[in-house]
């Protein structure tokens, strides 16, 4: 087990699994500002199976096309608070954590980028006033040999509360 922490997120890794933690600066505002005003993204957090890319989206559509038959990509993503976003209602409604995740949870119209017999799950939901989506991808179905320890990542993630990015 490894652990990885940043941006008010820690969790506990299995062995031979990757983890990144980072927020992302919006680029295209940063013409004619200085970088401190421009806003960061929420917290991210991505856990898999397989090497991860510091430069990959933030849903992980580079390493979705790199998970085996066998592999899982885990994203954590907060979202920025402003006056359309706010913790708690909308589609953040859901408080605590939706987890952990059942095999029935997988469908091939929860995944963002469609890859042949993959399988995925979205969640959205609020904890310690931040608002988040967890998105998990499987490899294939056969990926859900893994679900015990997937669902291990997720009850071993940590949120801390204050963390989260205003736009």
């Amino acid at each position: 087990m490894s652990k990885h922490a940043a941006h008010g997120i820690s969790a506990e890794l299995p062995s031979g699994w990757s983890a990144l933690i980072y927020r992302r600066r919006d680029d295209d505002s940063v013409t004619g500002k200085a970088a401190e005003e421009v806003p960061e993204s929420g917290a991210i957090f991505h856990a898999a199976t397989v090497p991860l890319e510091q430069n990959d989206a933030d849903f992980g559509s580079s390493v979705v096309r790199r998970l085996g038959s066998i592999d899982t990509l885990i994203v954590l993503m907060e979202y920025a608070v402003d006056e359309n976003l706010r913790p708690g209602e909308g589609l953040f409604e859901e408080r605590g954590v939706p987890w952990p995740l059942d095999a029935r949870d997988f469908s091939s119209r929860s995944l963002q980028v469609t890859v042949e017999g993959q399988a995925g799950v979205q969640r959205f939901f609020t904890i310690e006033d931040r608002p988040f989506c967890l998105y998990v991808v499987l490899g294939s179905r056969r990926a859900l040999r893994q679900l015990d320890r997937i669902n291990s990542v997720l009850d071993s993630l940590e949120i801390e509360p204050g963390e989260q990015a205003a736009a």
